[in-house]
């Protein structure tokens, strides 16, 4: 991920390189550009009038806006095309030969080198190619080479493709054609040739399109209408064969009428039922002798007559198509019949013989009504009989009328979905678009110098440029710079840093001199009073007094640093012992003496006894002793500290580098804190994690200093 101020910062410090080239860019833009030839522009204007409203008139719908972009992005990519654009090659070329003298472009050499018998045969084959609208391509380098002359006049496809621009403004219902070239007239000749060319091929094309396409449906129209017509023809001869016109007609007639004959067959039924009922009724009184008495004859006439009603009530019942009316009266008669043959029954006669001569005729009656029932019932079931006959014989006819049926309407269909269509291209033959020229295109001035354009543009694409090269550094770039990095990364606090001081200044005394306003210098004073207070702070108990300073690799500046914050503790009246390399410009500095040999801390272990300086003492470690416990044991190591405790305020020890790690860790088990120096600019690789765990587990680790830090 980018580091924001990092890379400002980055920017800064190359702040002269981003001014500089973007400029020098610019410049050498400015005097390439300056002179350039200049370029005439000339426009022709074309209507389509697919947004025309007679349009919407014709179609009956509204304009459909995606079809309207889809029809001009249609039209602009034919004008666009190697066809289109080979008919204006030609005609440009066509143009210079035949005319010399005013032509656009100057002739190459060849070409006026040639015979009147050559530029002839030249013209002629051109000629040719544009009647048949063939291509000019590098097959016809024979002879003549038309496809490098075209090329070299500025003629050829990808020429004029550059220079040819096809637009449409917006939703308008106009084609704009830009040409651009070095000389007026021939932008002028070129744009409206082009637009002339162009109608006339679009024209020809569509043309043919809409008459192919014509022709194709009314083809398909007429094969479809042959379909339908034999389709009719089918069936109008089945229904001939069958023997019926309208055959559901004629089956909802005979399923009626079997309904009918169903249901007087129920009525003759009942009726049956209850005149054998009579019958029964009147031979047990016959048969057993007993005769109700008060029967008279004009009881037995009555149940007569109502007879008589009940027939002419079933008559009216048939006639009228079983009408409920007549079907209540019939049953209200057979009900009054009922009753009274019952009444008739209940009743003793007054002459035995009389009533027994009367029940005989009325038995007589009933056996004859009975007798036409039942012979109306024959001729009611021989007549189900032939309509149901009828009725079965008429369903093949019906299943294959309806299959007839159903191709013949499929047949309309397609018929009459062809005959749409094929109007609906009438229709649009009619209302096709007609390419027109509105506004044609004439010579003008020269187009606007783009000098300034083209200066602005080189200068910022190179100022981009080199901030993209500065940020893709910045990217790649794994160096830690700051303090918050330097934290980040090895998640321990940074107490402090301090800024880069060069070689040839590195003399303490002259840094420390208050009047010394060297800025360098000041900002060094200042952070190393800092980094003191932090280191003093962190001494508070008094047991402790041993600081250990390590770094993580060789040359990190860790022994100048180091000598250093022994100077800036000597300063607040510390005595301060430093254990370390050898320091000879300290020793120096310090004694105010010329060079004077360090006492060795080897020698010091072995013999308890140090000289003390004035405020700083330096014991020299000797650089061959590979390990601190092979020189004495830890007691005696822990001792000897105890010694120095007592006799100094403060003992610094200038430890190796953490790649030294197993000197290190014996040095950091005699310290009470300790602290790791890091080169600013430098990175921590994936392999300096395991010396950042092991300085990390002393106990008495503070964190790091950040050195050499650009100010």
């Amino acid at each position: 991920m980018i580091n924001i101020p990092d890379f400002l910062r980055n920017v800064w410090r190359n702040k002269w390189l981003v001014i500089f080239i973007p400029f020098a860019c610019a410049v050498a833009t400015y005097f390439l550009v300056k002179d350039l030839p200049k370029k005439y522009k000339s426009s022709v204007q074309l209507t389509t009038g697919i947004t025309d409203r007679s349009q919407e008139i014709l179609s009956g719908d509204q304009l459909d806006y995606f079809r309207v972009s889809q029809q001009f992005g249609n039209i602009i990519e034919l004008m666009g095309t190697k066809r289109v654009l080979n008919i204006l090659s030609l005609r440009l070329i066509l143009h210079d030969l035949e005319n010399p003298s005013t032509a656009y472009t100057q002739l190459p050499e060849d070409i006026t080198k040639l015979s009147q018998q050559g530029l002839a045969e030249v013209i002629s084959i051109l000629k040719e190619k544009q009647s048949n609208n063939a291509f000019i391509t590098p097959m016809d380098n024979g002879k003549y080479p038309l496809f490098d002359w075209a090329r070299n006049m500025g003629y050829d496809e990808k020429s004029i493709s550059e220079n040819l621009s096809i637009y449409r403004y917006g939703e308008s219902d106009f084609i704009n054609i830009d040409y651009v070239s070095g000389n007026p007239d021939l932008s002028a000749f070129a744009v409206n040739t082009f637009s002339k060319e162009f109608i006339f091929y679009y024209g020809r094309v569509t043309s043919n399109s809409r008459r192919n396409t014509s022709t194709l449906l009314d083809s398909i129209l007429q094969v479809k209408k042959t379909i339908m017509d034999e389709k009719n023809a089918q069936l109008r001869s089945f229904k001939a064969g069958s023997g019926v016109l309208d055959l559901t007609a004629q089956s909802d007639m005979l399923y009626q009428q079997i309904a009918e004959q169903e249901n007087r067959r129920s009525q003759l039924m009942g009726e049956m039922q209850s005149l054998r009922g009579g019958i029964r009724s009147i031979e047990g009184k016959l048969n057993s002798g007993n005769f109700d008495r008060g029967s008279t004859i004009k009881e037995n006439n009555e149940i007569i007559q109502i007879g008589k009603q009940l027939d002419q009530a079933n008559k009216r019942y048939f006639e009228n198509n079983f009408n409920p009316a007549d079907k209540r009266i019939i049953d209200s008669l057979q009900a009054l019949r009922t009753s009274k043959i019952s009444a008739l029954s209940r009743q003793s006669p007054v002459n035995t013989e009389e009533v027994r001569r009367g029940l005989l005729k009325e038995k007589s009656d009933l056996e004859i009504a009975l007798a036409r029932a039942e012979n109306s019932i024959s001729t009611i079931n021989t007549e189900l009989g032939n309509l149901r006959a009828r009725f079965g014989a008429m369903m093949p006819a019906d299943a294959g009328v309806q299959n007839l049926e159903r191709e013949t309407d499929l047949a309309i269909k397609e018929y009459t979905d062809a005959m749409d269509k094929y109007n609906q291209a009438a229709l649009e033959n009619s209302a096709m678009l007609n390419l027109a020229v509105v506004e044609s295109g004439y010579p003008g001035p020269p187009e606007p110098s783009k000098v300034v354009q083209f200066t602005a543009i080189s200068w910022f694409a190179s100022l981009v440029f080199i901030l993209t090269i500065l940020l893709i550094l910045s990217l790649l770039d794994h160096s830690i710079k700051t303090s918050d990095q330097l934290a980040t990364i090895t998640g321990k606090p940074v107490i402090g840093g301090v800024n880069l001081i060069g070689d040839s200044e590195k003399d303490l005394r002259v840094i420390w001199d208050e009047s010394n306003l060297k800025e360098d210098h000041v900002f060094y004073r200042d952070l190393l009073r800092s980094l003191r207070f932090e280191l003093n702070k962190s001494l508070s108990n008094g047991d402790e007094k041993v600081i250990g300073v390590t770094s993580l690799s060789e040359g990190e500046g860790k022994t100048f640093l180091t000598s250093s914050l022994a100077y800036a503790f000597a300063l607040i009246s510390k005595k301060v012992l430093l254990i370390g390399d050898n320091y000879p410009n300290l020793t120096e500095l310090i004694s105010n003496r010329q060079h004077k040999e360090n006492q060795a801390f080897e020698s010091f272990l072995v013999k308890k006894e140090i000289k003390t300086e004035d405020m700083i003492t330096v014991l020299s470690k000797n650089p061959d002793n590979k390990s601190l416990l092979e020189i004495k044991d830890s007691n005696s190591l822990k001792a000897a500290f105890e010694v120095l405790k007592k006799e100094f305020d403060i003992i610094i020890i200038d430890l190796n580098s953490l790649k030294s790690i197993n000197q290190v860790k014996e040095w950091l088990s005699f310290t009470d804190k300790s602290v790791a120096v890091f080169e600013a600019g430098r990175e921590i690789g994936a392999r300096d994690k395991e010396f950042l765990n092991q300085v990390d587990s002393h106990e008495g680790f503070l964190g790091w200093i950040i050195n050499k830090v650009q100010i």
